[in-house]
């Protein structure tokens, strides 16, 4: 039999977390909040560029996202280290039925984080890609401390070289200014819908509404083709001072907290700062209610429409829930607000960003015959990108399974036996990874997981080798080393890898520091090889069907 059949039986002890899915507090319109002061940060000087005289934005204000127990620490950790954009920008819908636009300047202070001098840098302007449909963004007005330069554009318009006036050195920064404007279409049906107008509600989700600093690790330059299958983007830890205008009577969920809001002639200006993240992405519409609890100190909103109220609500339980279990096995979520936001999405239960998920509509009614659990599981999972993503970051292009099959992972066999036993943690690993694995076994083929997510012919195999198969390679290395180091390991390589990128060796790494064992040889069994349809019996999946009650 396969060995994977083996994860239906008892697991490995793990620390189970109390929770109580409480009933959720009354739907309101959001009101003006509060600002909160910040805590006693004060800024230190950094070393001056040698070319530019300056260092990264060190304002402590940015900051303001941070919950007051973790900032000095976090703005320590990261002051004057970032690049920070200062965006202003007016949203304009047209209508539900008509592309909505998005305009504005981009005021971004670069620092260098690579290890050499650059001479060039590259921003993304992801609309622009083929998948994108009929979204467009265009750029003018560019200019380089202070001094015009014109832009080349290559790989579908997708990718926008700017070439700085002296070569930039290591942890040096200079100032670039441009002005911007975008198309979001309506209901496409490629990217999942997460730059998209929502025509049955009008809601308007912006995912990548800017140009974004291309993505880099020790590849270089993330400049490829957006990836067909998995995230399109790849991006580094910035700050984010953003000043978002909307017509007056339209909500606003965004990536970190809003200080202002000003409303005059119709229309409402909020100033939105993010603390560190890795990219900043919002979602408006005239019909939003929202709900929120407290966990920890952090505020979790279910953003919702008021037809799909019962399944906001329990949203927001699944999404608290998640907050606390994952606090409690990894390191502290940091930030003040976690967001979960109702938008029609396609192909996808839920995609994730820096401190706010997209939660599709459909699953809403929660009409899951197959798997009941099914809107918990979306949840936890696109809660658990909190760490792995965003906290930690990866190439996704390149090495998606160290977040999405470690996810799928924590999300299924960890979360739901920490909250609903040990029975329910093995049935949904069964149906959300098992079956998924065993499906892929049956038509005749394995795949390595550890490869470019275009790689793989389409959108279903690469859930099955990068989720599943993934998910069960984790599950392993947890079975081989224990409980008490697996964890350990990944609070290690979190704290470790904070804000950064990590890398499938600093994973592989931190497990065995942790463990003291080899964990090398299973590692490459799942990850590294094809190893499963060799040996592949159709009685364990039809022992899995009968066992998942499929049958």
């Amino acid at each position: 039999m396969l060995r994977v059949i083996h994860r239906l039986q008892p697991l490995v002890p793990i620390l189970i977390v109390p929770i109580l899915l409480l009933p959720s507090a009354g739907r309101a319109e959001t009101p003006d909040p509060p600002v909160q002061p910040l805590s006693t940060v004060t800024a230190t000087p950094g070393t001056p560029s040698p070319i530019t005289g300056r260092t990264g934005d060190t304002n402590p204000e940015l900051y303001a996202a941070i919950l007051p127990e973790h900032r000095e620490r976090i703005y320590a950790q990261t002051q004057g280290k970032l690049s920070r954009y200062r965006i202003t920008a007016t949203v304009e819908p047209r209508g539900s039925d008509q592309p909505a636009l998005v305009s504005g300047t981009l005021q971004l202070r670069y620092v260098n984080e690579t290890a050499t001098p650059r001479d060039e840098i590259y921003f993304r302007l992801y609309p622009n890609a083929p998948a994108y449909a009929e979204a467009e963004m265009s750029v003018s007005s560019l200019s380089v401390a202070g001094s015009p330069v014109v832009p080349v554009l290559s790989v579908d318009n997708t990718v926008l070289q700017v070439a700085l006036l002296d070569p930039l050195p290591r942890g040096a920064a200079t100032d670039l200014e441009l002005t911007f404007a975008a198309t979001v279409p309506v209901r496409p049906m490629q990217t999942y819908g997460i730059f998209a107008v929502d025509p049955s509600t009008g809601t308007i989700a912006l995912a990548h509404w800017f140009p974004l600093l291309a993505g880099y690790d020790e590849s270089g330059w993330s400049l490829h083709p957006v990836s067909r299958n998995g995230d399109p983007i790849f991006s580094n830890t910035a700050l984010f001072d953003v000043r978002l205008r909307t017509p007056e009577d339209w909500q606003v969920a965004a990536t970190g907290i809003e200080s202002e809001r000003t409303t005059a002639g119709g229309v409402t200006s909020r100033r939105l700062i993010s603390g560190p993240v890795r990219d900043f992405t919002v979602v408006t519409s005239d019909r939003f209610e929202s709900i929120s609890r407290d966990v920890a100190g952090t505020t979790v909103t279910s953003y919702l429409h008021p037809e799909r109220a019962s399944g906001g609500e329990a949203v927001l339980n699944y999404g608290a829930t998640a907050l606390s279990v994952y606090n409690e096995l990894l390191i502290p979520y940091p930030y003040r607000e976690m967001d979960l936001v109702e938008v029609e999405l396609y192909g996808a239960g839920g995609v994730e960003f820096p401190q706010l998920m997209l939660m599709a509509r459909s699953l809403y009614a929660n009409d899951h015959s197959r798997n009941e659990h099914y809107l918990e599981f979306v949840t936890a999972h696109e809660v658990g990108h909190q760490w792995f993503f965003a906290m930690v970051g990866n190439n996704q292009h390149l090495d998606a399974f160290i977040d999405e099959g470690l996810v799928e992972y924590l999300s299924t066999d960890v979360y739901f036996t920490a909250v609903h036993g040990a029975e329910t943690g093995r049935r949904q690993f069964g149906l959300e990874v098992l079956l998924w694995y065993l499906g892929m076994l049956r038509t005749g083929r394995d795949l390595v997981v550890d490869q470019p997510t275009d790689s793989f012919s389409n959108s279903s195999i690469y859930a099955a080798a990068v989720y599943a198969k993934g998910a069960i390679g984790f599950a392993e290395i947890h079975d081989l080393i224990g409980n008490d180091a697996f964890f350990s390991a990944l609070r290690h390589y979190t704290t470790d890898n904070m804000f950064g990128v990590g890398t499938p060796g600093a994973l592989l790494s931190a497990f065995e520091a942790e463990s003291d064992r080899d964990a090398g040889a299973v590692w490459t069994l799942w990850f590294e090889q094809e190893n499963g349809a060799a040996v592949f019996d159709e009685q364990d999946y039809q022992e899995l069907m009968v066992e998942l009650g499929l049958r």
